[in-house]
């Protein structure tokens, strides 16, 4: 379980520095100013966000079964 959370640690700064590099990167072929990075931040926020749902969705699941069978024996 301590390695799941510790890859969620890392995949949250992961979409976001990479949504910026990619977009500076564009912003600097077509010259758009900062607008291509503050479109590809987001992006990547977007995918941060719903990455870390699909990775905690099986601990809550997890932890409710653990809840569940701890009910059942008290």
């Amino acid at each position: 379980m301590a390695w799941r959370l510790i890859g969620i640690g890392w995949y949250i700064p992961l979409c976001l520095v990479l949504g910026a590099f990619a977009g500076h990167k564009l912003d600097e072929k077509f010259e758009t100013g900062i607008i291509l990075t503050l479109v590809c931040l987001t992006i990547g926020l977007i995918v941060a966000l719903f990455g870390v749902f699909r990775m905690v969705q099986p601990l809550m699941k997890q932890y409710d079964q653990d809840q569940n069978k701890g009910d059942e024996e008290g």
